[in-house]
């Protein structure tokens, strides 16, 4: 790719992230952080409530097996994953959003952070 297609295509992405940005529009990997969230802590309080840990293991499974078919290594995958939900569920980690998108957030994201309040 010449010098003056890669500038042109930064220009093309520069922009497309800014209106994204202007547009406050979430991109895909945004939808996708908010549903592993979620995912990862639903099924660990569905787990304490049932007395039931292969319900994690499902999940567990599910998306290491998913991220093995894209070609990662099965073992760091495990690693990343296995941080990720302990992180999630015992680490003390609440959903993150974005601060530049807005000053207070809007009820539908007192959901996700009430969901971390101490009970």
């Amino acid at each position: 790719m010449s010098k003056r297609r890669r500038e042109k295509q930064r220009k093309r992405q520069q922009e497309y992230r800014d209106r994204l940005k202007e547009e406050r529009r979430p991109t895909r990997d945004d939808v996708a952080r908010v549903a592993l969230y979620w995912l990862i802590v639903e099924t660990a309080r569905l787990v304490v409530r049932k007395n039931d840990p292969t319900r994690m293991n499902l999940v567990e499974d599910a998306l290491l097996k998913g991220l093995v078919a894209q070609g990662f290594n099965k073992r760091a995958s495990d690693e990343v994953l296995g941080e990720l939900i302990d992180r999630y569920v015992d680490g003390g980690w609440s959903f993150r959003r974005k601060l530049h998108l807005q000053e207070e957030p809007p009820s539908s994201a007192q959901i996700l952070m009430e969901r971390d309040a101490p009970e």
